[in-house]
């Protein structure tokens, strides 16, 4: 019984640590790359793209100063809450990715692989159901995530176009559908006491449509999603608080055993106490 639960727990400990140290890359312009760099998010909130002058100086900067301290990744908002961009009908219906949204975003892009650097560009935040909006922007994305009709429309005539005039652009990384965005969700709000929230299917279905909407223009395009927390992730209960009380009542071989295969395959050097207790870091991380 003993052999049986020794082999469980090693390798319920190896399977649930691989992501979190193994060092995985990317694949971006044929290379295998680790992603290193910063979330700028924005340089001015929801406005870096769109109608109006923008000071791609002081981006570039920024750019440049990554670049020199060893960085090659930036994630990027762009749409936000959707006060600037897309551009919407009086119906609110998305008609457009907005007076020069593509063209500030090329010049975005083309300074960015010019400093030697990936953009990941992030199209929408929890931001967009924020009471601090104003009522026609909350209602016309509140149209956009739960209507179908709306979504299409967002899909056709703004995400398409960016994709089609953009795709394989040297400096994207990937896109990105969402920041956080269980935080508008009626299971893990950010703001309880906000009136403006949507079911997680209402969010997953939003992410899938565009997902599928970018592979099928640019099949070789990257789609990603940001989430919040390992909680919101799964509807499965996770078993990772279950591991430090398992490991700790191994035999003190049993327990070296796991410490060294796991020191060997992630080159580390933890003592079986630091291990431990990066276990019960983990499975409070879980609950």
């Amino acid at each position: 019984m003993r052999i049986v639960r020794y082999v469980s727990l090693s390798l319920m400990v190896l399977l649930s640590m691989h992501t979190l140290f193994s060092q995985n890359t990317v694949k971006y312009n044929d290379q295998q790359l680790f992603l290193s760099g910063g979330n700028l998010a924005w340089m001015s909130f929801a406005n870096d793209i769109g109608p109006g002058a923008r000071d791609f100086t002081a981006f570039g900067d920024i750019l440049l100063q990554m670049h020199k301290h060893g960085g090659n990744a930036l994630r990027w908002w762009l749409h936000t809450n959707g006060s600037v961009t897309p551009a919407f009908n009086d119906t609110g219906l998305v008609i457009g990715p907005g007076s020069g949204t593509i063209e500030s975003l090329r010049k975005a892009l083309d300074i960015a692989w010019q400093r030697e650097i990936g953009v990941k560009l992030c199209l929408w935040s929890f931001d967009m159901l924020r009471a601090t909006n104003s009522s026609s922007v909350v209602n016309r994305n509140l149209k956009l995530l739960n209507d179908t009709a709306y979504i299409s429309a967002y899909i056709n005539n703004c995400l398409i176009p960016m994709v089609d005039s953009l795709k394989r652009h040297s400096a994207i990384i990937a896109w990105e559908i969402f920041n956080e965005p269980e935080g508008m969700s009626n299971e893990f709000p950010f703001y309880a006491d906000e009136p403006y929230h949507v079911p997680m299917s209402t969010i997953q279905r939003f992410v899938n449509r565009c997902a599928g909407a970018i592979h099928r223009r640019d099949s070789t395009a990257l789609v990603t999603n940001g989430a919040w927390s390992f909680k919101a992730l799964t509807d499965v209960p996770a078993p990772l608080s279950k591991i430090g009380p398992g490991f700790s009542e191994l035999s003190a071989v049993e327990q070296q055993q796991i410490v060294t295969r796991f020191n060997q395959k992630y080159r580390l050097a933890l003592t079986i106490d630091e291990f431990a207790a990066y276990l019960q870091r983990i499975g409070r991380m879980a609950n």
